[in-house]
C-alpha cells in the first residue's frame, strides 16, 4: 500500500510539472514565432512538439520523483489537490491569454 502513495505523489508531481510546461510553451510559442517554428520543424507540427514534450517532462518527473519520494502517505493529499488546483488555474490563464491574444 505504501508503494501507491509514492507513484501518487510522483505522477501528481509529474502532471503538475507538464501542465504548467504546456501553458508556457503554448504562450511562448504564441509570442515568440521562432519558437513555435522549432516545434513544428522538429515535430512536424507545434502541436506534437508541445505533446512530445509534454510526456517527456511526465515521464522524467515522476520516474525522479519515484526515486525521491519516501513512501509515506504524507503530501500525497496536497500534492492531489494541488494538481486540481494548477490545472485550473492553468485552463483559467490560457483562456484569459487567448482571450486577450485574439482581441489584439
Amino acid at each position: 500500500m505504501n508503494n501507491r502513495y509514492k507513484l501518487l505523489k510522483s505522477i501528481s508531481l509529474g502532471s503538475i510539472v507538464a501542465i504548467i510546461a504546456v501553458t508556457v510553451i503554448t504562450i511562448v510559442g504564441e509570442l515568440y514565432a521562432p519558437f513555435k517554428d522549432w516545434l513544428k520543424g522538429v515535430f512536424t507540427h507545434h502541436w506534437l512538439g508541445k505533446s512530445a514534450l509534454a510526456v517527456i517532462i511526465f515521464i522524467f518527473v515522476s520516474f525522479v520523483g519515484n526515486i525521491l519520494f519516501s513512501r509515506e502517505e504524507n503530501r500525497a493529499k496536497w500534492l492531489l489537490e494541488a494538481l486540481l488546483y494548477v490545472a485550473l488555474l492553468a485552463t483559467l490563464f490560457l483562456m484569459i491569454f487567448f482571450f486577450y491574444h485574439g482581441r489584439s
